[in-house]
């Protein structure tokens, strides 16, 4: 089995070969490719992808996103591990562990890894060589009946249509109780403004938390992360998903919006990346002074509120723990956490602890 890497330039031309446009299976799909070689922290010869080919077969893929961690005044060089997949007709033979050898020696065993599914925390750990960085507590709240992702239901084709049915009563009944707390959580002392681009005044703003953060976003970084999402919007030019691909790619609904909340003296106390999947919440990145948590989260009543949205997710300890302890419109909240690893060689060059992850950092901005 051999083991390809691809740098910058190699994955440009892997995509735009006749070998990827007839393979069975593909590692990556153009505009995920694309989001890669547009990213500005990648270096022409970082590698980006890893292919283990048998027979001139693909039996097994693994992506990084490359990427800078900041610890005080160093920086390093990162990897995050990303859409990792082997054939199903021949696991059990070393195969994850074999690419995942392979990135730790591309990247100079700097790699970390976000929010991984199960299957692969075995491989991470056999390997001896991540450590825990993070686990981040939070919240799974929602505004609208959602049965399905409430109550953990496992759906099967009827199970689908009795949930839809079961949805679509209680969320007419919820609607005046909803709209009666739009009009208490309605604050003319605020206002909120949508932005197309990240302004000078928003990425100033930003700069105030700059020092305290692990990844350190400036404005272009975030407008590339915006313009180069791997899970596009279901439309006329993208009618369904590369069935070819092993991981999402299509959806109904994914849209980002960037968001500037202002006081009543106009003056900026917030700025938020919010993105919506299938009528559901996450905020990416988000910038705030402790004392203006309230007015945040009135902000995200009324625009779930306004967009119909069902439900959100966040792991800003202080938000999900002010909507925990404070009456809001919410019919349910859960807790849930997320949880970073590090590999041993890159923790150990660490310093400062405490620093802040936002909920986009690595690649959960994209999906």
């Amino acid at each position: 089995m051999e083991i390809r890497r691809l740098n910058k330039k190699e994955l440009k031309q892997f995509i735009d070969s006749d070998e990827f446009h007839s393979m069975p299976v593909i590692p990556i799909t153009k505009h995920r490719a694309l989001s890669h070689l547009s990213n500005p922290r990648a270096s022409d010869d970082d590698v980006l992808l890893l292919l283990a080919v048998e027979e001139n077969r693909l039996v097994g893929y693994l992506g990084i996103l490359a990427d800078f961690l900041y610890d005080g005044e160093a920086v390093y060089k990162t990897g995050w591990l990303s859409a990792s997949w082997v054939d199903p007709s021949i696991r059990r033979k070393g195969i994850a562990g074999k690419l995942l050898r392979e990135a730790l020696d591309a990247w100079n065993n700097h790699i970390l890894v976000a929010d991984w599914v199960p299957n692969s925390f075995g491989v991470y750990q056999k390997s001896g060589a991540f450590t825990d960085l993070a686990c981040r507590e939070g919240i799974r709240a929602y505004l609208r009946f959602n049965l399905g992702e409430i109550l953990l239901i496992k759906k099967t084709f009827f199970r689908k249509i009795i949930l839809s049915a079961a949805n679509g009563i209680l969320n007419i009944l919820n609607s005046p109780r909803l709209f009666y707390h739009s009009l208490i959580f309605r604050n003319d002392n605020d206002s909120y403004e949508k932005l197309d681009r990240i302004d000078d005044e928003s990425a100033a703003f930003m700069s105030q938390w700059k020092s305290f953060e692990m990844f350190r976003r400036s404005k272009e970084e975030l407008m590339w992360i915006l313009e180069y999402p791997w899970v596009l919007e279901r439309s006329p030019e993208c009618p369904t998903p590369d069935q070819r691909f092993h991981f999402s790619s299509v959806c109904n609904e994914f849209r980002s919006e960037i968001i500037k909340i202002r006081d009543s003296r106009n003056e900026m106390i917030a700025f938020l990346v919010l993105t919506v999947r299938n009528k559901s919440l996450q905020i990416p990145y988000l910038y705030y002074h402790s004392d203006q948590v309230a007015s945040v989260a009135r902000f995200l009543y009324l625009y779930m509120y306004e967009k119909k949205i069902k439900g959100i997710t966040l792991f800003d300890a202080r938000l999900s723990d002010y909507i925990l302890t404070n009456r809001t419109p919410f019919i349910s909240k859960q807790k849930t956490k997320i949880p970073y690893i590090i590999t041993k060689n890159l923790a150990e060059k660490l310093t400062n602890d405490g620093m802040i992850i936002q909920d986009g950092d690595g690649e959960r901005a994209f999906t």
